[in-house]
């Protein structure tokens, strides 16, 4: 019973070192990890790929006028339609605060139209502000 608890607090331990705590999305270091020269194997393709930043406008008016619990609902729910969005290659991180990174396996005339597929995911986002 002992080794079947120290594996899973292993577990849980590099799950935590390699995921944002409050997304479960994979975080900033995992992000450096994964781009690491030595490291391009483990990109969706290796020779090629397209980077999109997300940044939340006027996040801070959220936390400003319904507080940080509902803000700390639009990142998760962001995350989500992120997720959702994303194909089975694709990496989406957490880059930090209200800002995400999607690292995507396609050429760049697909790129644009994904990243525009995901910015009209993000428009159609609601949440109850009560």
């Amino acid at each position: 019973m002992f080794l079947f608890e120290q594996k899973r607090l292993e577990q849980e331990l590099e799950h935590a070192a390699l995921r944002d705590s409050m997304t479960g999305l994979l975080n900033r270091r995992q992000f450096y990890a994964i781009t690491d020269q030595s490291n391009l194997n483990k990109l969706p393709a290796q020779q090629q790929f397209s980077l999109l930043l997300v940044d939340t406008d006027h996040f801070k008016n959220i936390n400003d006028l319904f507080g940080h619990l509902k803000g700390d609902e639009v990142l998760i729910a962001l995350s989500r339609t992120l997720e959702a969005c994303s194909r089975q290659d694709d990496l989406v991180f957490r880059w930090g605060g209200e800002e995400f990174i999607v690292i995507m396996k396609q050429n760049e005339r697909r790129f644009e139209e994904h990243a525009q597929e995901i910015r009209e995911a993000v428009e159609q986002l609601q949440l109850e502000t009560v």
